[in-house]
């Protein structure tokens, strides 16, 4: 993908998501290339099977999209933090600071390089191969107690561009 191909909207059921959290990586790359996550959010959304649909601005060479839903969330202000994070190394590690005990942390990672594990303590909800080396993955864990919290991935092979974004969803 090329720097100028970034998500423009995203929607629900025809109903806009909000954008809680944008990261890109384009970091040591003489392509140009750019590796970004994003992570939208809708409370209370229609039910049913509906569409989600994701519009990008600029030609997008690899992409990757996924839905979720939630239960037992604040429907008032729903995200407690946000947080990113970029690198060139094959430990993947991006942080949140929560301010309420209890929190789901949800993250979307992607990576040129090999497959994605997660940390034992994150429960898979996507583990995508997209293209050569390329992958994607979203996971999610209870944060417990509130303070500095991290989601954590590895990469099968030599520590190419990775970037990660995280949200903390309060509960109800």
């Amino acid at each position: 993908a090329n720097t100028n191909n970034i998500v423009s909207t995203v929607t629900y059921n025809g109903t806009s998501c909000t954008s809680q959290e944008a990261d890109a990586n384009i970091a040591g790359d003489p392509d140009t290339f750019s590796g970004r996550t994003a992570i939208y959010t809708l409370v209370n959304p229609s039910t049913g099977a509906n569409n989600v649909v994701v519009t990008w601005t600029g030609t997008v060479t690899y992409g990757a999209s996924g839905a979720s839903s939630w239960t037992g969330v604040d429907q008032t202000t729903p995200v407690d933090a946000t947080g990113g994070a970029t690198g060139l190394i094959i430990v993947l590690s991006a942080g949140v600071t929560t301010t309420v005990d209890n929190c789901y942390l949800i993250d979307a990672v992607y990576s040129r390089s090999g497959t994605l594990t997660k940390d034992a303590s994150q429960t898979t909800i996507a583990n995508v191969s997209i293209a050569e080396d390329d992958s994607f993955g979203a996971s999610y864990k209870s944060a417990g107690a509130s303070g500095a919290k991290t989601m954590d991935w590895t990469e099968s092979a030599d520590g190419n561009d990775w970037v990660m974004s995280v949200i903390a969803l309060k509960p109800a």
